[in-house]
């Protein structure tokens, strides 16, 4: 119903100026009755990764939001054999959703899809997608969505539902558990999860979530892990050994992040002045299309970083205001 009428004001050539989104009426419009195949859902879900990878988040946003209602409209009208496919689709979408949202630090939105996404992969009975997705989801909420302790209480429930079973999300599980305990200075938590999660990628081929598998398999996860978890100890070669492959990632975010961590590092190593400025140069190199909530958070680490007496200086006030903080 919903797309003649689209097709009947286009004809027309009324109403159209009072859509919101003119590449949702575009998807309506182009939208063939028996709907997409699973695959071409899949390369979809692809394209949309690579996309947040690479361009500002706010557009891509937007084309994971009419992705999002073009599948609505495509569970609306499926048969139950087709069901359990487009759950998974709903599950990756809903996951590329809620990262676009943290990355611009609309949290309670971000949270809200993440639990969509957990509900979606649960209800597919795809097993290897319910870790994966919560596992993503423990690593992100840890910039800024939720305090670290819940992001350890997330590893640990996430763990149990992977009762142990090798897989790149348990990877990303132990990954986010290492990061938060890194946080809150639990070193030795944070090296244990570290090492459990090399083991892992180090063992033997690890199975991917059946959608949009390079979501998990390509992110370098032990890496940019290893970088955070050795820069809070002020271990600076090891964290900069740990990043180089980071640098090679397409996501613009993580390159900058991981630049981060070496500022970390340094500031952890007492070398506080330096740190910093190095902090504010890296800041203020990111383009602000760039500068996502991971990228700022990580920033924040560096002053969180800084002692108490020592938070007062020109340094640490520059890179305050550059954070729009006082």
């Amino acid at each position: 119903m919903e797309r003649r009428r689209l097709i009947q004001a286009a004809a027309l050539g009324v109403g159209l100026t009072a859509m919101e989104n003119q590449e949702r009426v575009r998807q309506l419009l182009a939208l063939s009755d028996e709907g997409r195949s699973v695959e071409d859902w899949e390369r979809t879900c692809g394209n949309l990764r690579q996309r947040l990878c690479t361009q500002p988040v706010g557009k891509v946003r937007e084309a994971i939001g009419v992705e999002l209602d073009a599948l609505l409209r495509e569970r609306q009208r499926a048969s139950p054999a087709r069901i359990e496919d487009l759950l998974r689709i709903q599950a990756a979408l809903a996951a590329l959703y809620a990262n676009a949202l943290g990355r611009l630090s609309e949290h309670e939105a971000s949270l809200r899809w993440w639990r969509t996404a957990r509900q979606a992969a649960d209800a597919s009975k795809d097993q290897s997608l319910a870790v994966g997705i919560r596992g993503t989801e423990a690593g992100n909420a840890l910039y800024g969505q939720r305090s670290p302790g819940v992001v350890l209480e997330l590893t640990q429930a996430a763990r149990g539902l992977a009762d142990g079973v090798p897989s790149w999300g348990l990877v990303y599980v132990l990954c986010a558990q290492a990061r938060a305990a890194a946080v809150l200075q639990r070193h030795d938590e944070a090296m244990a999860a570290l090492r459990q999660a090399e083991t892992l990628v180090g063992g033997a081929e690890l199975p991917v979530p059946s959608v949009m598998p390079s979501y998990w398999n390509d992110a370098c996860p032990t890496e940019w892990t290893a970088s955070l978890v050795y820069a809070t100890v002020g271990d600076e070669s090891r964290s900069a050994q740990a990043r180089t492959t980071v640098f090679g990632h397409k996501d613009y975010q993580y390159r900058a992040a991981a630049r981060l961590h070496g500022a970390l590092a340094t500031v952890a190593n007492g070398g506080i002045a330096e740190g910093l400025a190095a902090a504010m140069e890296i800041i203020d190199g990111v383009a602000p299309g760039h500068r996502t909530n991971t990228v700022t958070y990580t920033a924040r680490l560096v002053l969180q970083a800084v002692p108490p007496e020592q938070r007062t200086s020109p340094a640490a006030a520059d890179l305050r205001a550059v954070l729009g903080e006082r």
